[in-house]
């Protein structure tokens, strides 16, 4: 196992990086390196090197092995942004400032924090290895859940590379655009009515399952004009023949 092959690699060179502890009242607190501090055992050392901390407090423990393990580069990218994460929140820092932490830029901690929004199912993925890390990135471009469900079996079945993914993504999202911005013929049937029957400038908006009405007026004159034709139209039986 992964252990076992450590073991070997400190038989053969040693422990390349040093263990982190704290002094304790009765001895040592391993603080970074537990890893290397078991294989080091199975390797049958007695002794390994190890930096000294004094005095850390056990946030200030916590903050080290979780940014040391991010170093290491053994995490997947679905750890890696658990750990960015679990930094913000637990010690309340910015994207800003996990990113100087880690040796990283801020854009690459906030895309890698982002994979934390696709579905379990796909994390799940990541941390298998059935996906790679460009794979989720582009799923996220579909923002709908289940559609990144969706693409991502489509991935599976079909093996599609990073880039036929970006592609495909691209051309669903190019279409949802095109799709939200072409007109509705019905809609534009009711504002040409209502247009006429008013006087003025009238535009609909359907927003999810309702939407709004806009009605333009420019003068009390002309509000109370379009009052009383609404009003008038109730009392007659109605607006549109839509």
């Amino acid at each position: 196992d992964s252990l076992g092959e450590l073991a070997d690699s400190i038989k053969e060179h040693g422990v390349i990086q040093p263990l982190v502890v704290t002094r304790t009242p009765t001895g040592y607190e391993l603080v970074v390196g537990e890893r290397r501090f078991r294989a080091s055992q199975l390797a049958g050392l007695i002794t390994v090197p190890a930096i000294i901390k004094e005095a850390m407090v056990d946030q200030t423990k916590l903050e080290v092995a979780l940014i040391e393990n991010i170093q290491r580069r053994e995490l997947n990218p679905i750890e890696e942004a658990q750990a960015y994460e679990r930094l913000m929140k637990t010690f309340n820092m910015t994207q800003e400032q996990v990113a100087r932490k880690v040796g990283k830029s801020r854009p690459a901690v906030a895309n890698t924090v982002r994979l934390l929004n696709l579905p379990a199912e796909i994390q799940r993925g990541v941390i298998e290895g059935k996906i790679m890390e460009g794979h989720a990135r582009a799923l996220l471009g579909l923002v709908d859940p289940e559609k990144m469900l969706l693409m991502y079996k489509m991935v599976l079945e079909q093996g599609l590379n990073v880039r036929q993914v970006e592609n495909k993504v691209r051309e669903l999202t190019t279409r949802r655009q095109m799709d939200a911005a072409a007109p509705d013929p019905k809609l534009m049937a009711m504002e040409t009515e209502l247009r006429s029957k008013l006087g003025t400038q009238v535009k609909i908006q359907r927003q999810g399952k309702g939407g709004k009405i806009t009605i333009d007026f420019f003068s009390e004159e002309e509000l109370e004009d379009i009052i009383h034709k609404m009003a008038q139209e109730e009392v007659t039986g109605g607006y549109l023949t839509v």
